[in-house]
């Protein structure tokens, strides 16, 4: 398993979800494995990123999770961030100027 995402795969017979569970830190170093799990998942069902476990993230990781929430939304598939506000996604979103465009989709993990 790589040491920044693991996922778990639920089928349910309405279709599918995934949900990918973001670890540790997200740069330019690491955003190839964290594009190819996003592209994976996306037009297979639901995604949901957990993202409690994240502490930093830099650009390339926010364009890469922008991205796949434009992907979703091009196929119709739900794309949600949940655990945002224990991670380092806000903070990384502010500073890349980027908090507005995060607002919409994130929820926090118990809801």
């Amino acid at each position: 398993m790589d040491e920044h995402y693991q996922t778990d795969m639920n089928h349910a017979d309405a279709g599918s979800s995934s949900v990918i569970l973001l670890e540790t830190a997200y740069d330019l170093r690491s955003s190839d494995a964290l594009a190819q799990t996003l592209r994976d998942h996306l037009g297979h069902g639901d995604v949901t990123i957990d993202a409690s476990g994240l502490q930093s993230a830099d650009i390339t990781a926010l364009q890469l999770l922008l991205s796949a929430r434009n992907a979703a939304a091009s196929s119709g598939t739900a794309f949600t961030i949940i655990g945002w506000e224990t991670s380092g996604l806000p903070a990384a979103a502010e500073r890349a100027g980027l908090a507005k465009a995060f607002e919409p989709w994130m929820r926090p993990l118990d809801a």
